[in-house]
């Protein structure tokens, strides 16, 4: 039943992987048209098949124990491995410099809605492969992971089978008793939103092509942008109609590209923040305010805990700024320092991974601004959100554990002790479940950051400034990558022009990160579930061949 089921699933994968293919209508795009075709193609082929030999005119039965998590994991293999072909079938034809390794680390950062990245060929490369299928494909897939992969690919199946998949992947939110229903919904609200947000983009000067794709990543709370400096890029156009590409440091007008307003930056940075805080909202809580139940929006304990965390941090990081940087640098306009730190303390805690600065101008806001990130990164994005991280609402769950533990702890076994919280506008009792489910996540969450960060340090430093993987360096890259938010204090392309593409540092630098933002994404638990299916498969099987070879010895 899982072969078939994977069977049916590789069909819908290969579909979603076509789409970049629309993008080839770009003049000199076309040629890319084999590097999508032999992946889906494969896909179709080999899901059609399984599905006729395990699925087609059989009984479909529930799940045993394990076996949605055990299909969970394949499907999402399946998806990442179709991902990449099509660029690392480019890197093997010279088309683009693109490993295996570096590959599946782009499509994995991009259905796990993270944003890290070392493709290069972005729109202002000259000379570039296919810039627009490609750009476009890494969005689409942000788009995809962050609205719910497999959200969508259950919903098309119906019934238990697509709610146990949904729900192994970590979801608990349904805002209406049928799942099908509840994926049209939460389409729906994205669909508008990202729409909405293109066009205020392009009012505010970006090319429609790089507002819709930036919308795509902003409401899926990823962080690739279409350009290389991300939407720094942008800056450089104040007051400018962006009508030009670069060639060799030059600019060059062109024409076409669909900038037709004057580049308005502290539009672009205003409009981002409210994308990205849109995707770290719970899909639940975003009905409640578009149907005007404001106050259950703003009574829910991720909403007061958000803006609180935001505000505390805000004030540390700016102040931070101010006491230890500022008068090294009196020069810097407190209102940009002051925008700059907003930008990325929004992008860290909706873990979306958006960057306004280069990495040097980010590093010199402070070390408070370093350690906030990290702090808000953790912590990540609601429940049931495009957010990543360890999730809002345990970080509640625990902070409220530990303060309903002391202060009951001398209270007489007779007196009552609620323990209180807020959530989807109800007030409900703290139960053992809950808690103990927010400990030992964030247990897990942090044996992940920690065993990563140990293996992270064990490759060596580089030479040009930015490619150090000292403590500090390799820390906030892994809780990037785990929290899916993509924020980076790492030059990865110098970083791999020292050591080499087939280095064993450089990629196990890529294999590290790529595997955090695989287990960060899944919430860790659902590996661990399918591994033990697959032991008691095995374990089953060695008992059978066990138990026929003792029958057939005589007696």
């Amino acid at each position: 039943m899982v072969l078939g089921y994977l069977g049916v699933f590789m069909i819908l994968v290969g579909i979603i992987s076509a789409v970049p293919m629309l993008m080839m209508f770009y003049p000199g795009e076309w040629e890319c048209w084999f590097n999508f075709l032999l992946p889906v193609g494969i896909d179709i082929v080999l899901g059609t098949i399984l599905y006729f030999i395990f699925l087609f005119k059989r009984r479909r039965a529930k799940f045993a124990r394990h076996q949605d998590s055990m299909l969970l994991i394949l499907v999402w293999l399946i998806a990442i491995l179709s991902g990449a072909a099509p660029m690392f079938i480019a890197g093997i034809r010279g088309q683009m410099e693109m490993t295996f390794s570096e590959a599946v680390f782009e499509v994995t950062s991009a259905y796990s809605t993270t944003g890290l990245n070392v493709f290069k060929d972005f729109l202002d490369t000259p000379g570039a492969f296919c810039p627009h299928v490609y750009t476009f494909s890494r969005s689409w897939f942000q788009f995809i992971g962050g609205v719910g992969f497999v959200l969508i690919l259950a919903s098309l199946l119906g019934g238990n089978t697509s709610m146990a998949l949904y729900q192994g992947e970590g979801h608990n939110d349904r805002i209406l008793a049928s799942l099908r229903k509840t994926t049209q919904v939460i389409l729906g609200i994205y669909s508008v939103y990202m729409v909405l947000g293109a066009l205020v983009l392009w009012f505010f000067g970006l090319p429609l092509f790089d507002a819709f794709n930036i919308s795509m990543c902003a409401l899926s709370s990823g962080g690739l942008s279409l350009r290389s400096s991300n939407i720094a890029f942008y800056e450089a156009y104040e007051g400018e109609i962006l009508n030009y590409h670069l060639e060799n440091g030059i600019r060059v007008m062109e024409y076409g590209n669909g900038a037709v307003f004057p580049m308005n930056f502290v539009g672009v940075e205003i409009t981002m923040m409210v994308l990205v805080t849109l995707s770290a909202v719970s899909f639940v809580l975003h009905t409640f305010f578009l149907s005007g139940k404001f106050k259950k929006f703003f009574r829910d304990d991720e909403t007061i805990f958000g803006i609180l965390s935001f505000l505390i941090l805000f004030a540390f990081s700016f102040g931070g700024f101010l006491l230890l940087e500022w008068h090294q640098n009196p020069e810097v306009p407190l209102d940009k320092a002051a925008m700059h730190v907003a930008f990325y303390l929004v992008g860290s805690a909706t873990t979306s991974g958006f960057s306004n600065t280069d990495l040097p101008t980010f590093m010199a806001l402070g070390k408070p601004l370093f350690f906030a990130s990290i702090l808000m990164m953790f912590m990540g994005g609601g429940v049931g959100s495009t957010g990543g991280g360890l999730k809002q609402y345990r970080v509640v769950v625990t902070i409220k554990s530990l303060y309903y533990s002391l202060r009951y702890r001398f209270l007489s076994a007779h007196q009552l002790r609620p323990k209180v919280t807020y959530r989807y506008g109800k007030r409900n009792e703290l139960d053992e479940d809950t808690v103990s489910e927010a400990y030992h996540y964030g247990l897990l969450f942090l044996l992940l950051v920690i065993g990563a960060t140990l293996l992270g340090v064990l490759a060596p430093d580089g030479d040009k400034p930015y490619t150090q993987m000292d403590l500090p360096t390799v820390l906030y890259n892994v809780v990037s990558a785990a929290s899916n938010t993509g924020y980076g204090v790492s030059d990865f392309l110098a970083y791999r022009a020292i050591f080499g593409a087939q280095s064993w540092a450089y990629n196990l630098t890529i294999w590290i990160l790529t595997i955090c933002m695989f287990l960060g994404r899944l919430e860790i638990m659902p590996i661990f579930y399918a591994a033990s299916n697959v032991g008691e498969e095995i374990k089953y099987a060695r008992g059978k061949r066990k138990a026929e070879h003792s029958n057939l010895q005589p007696s």
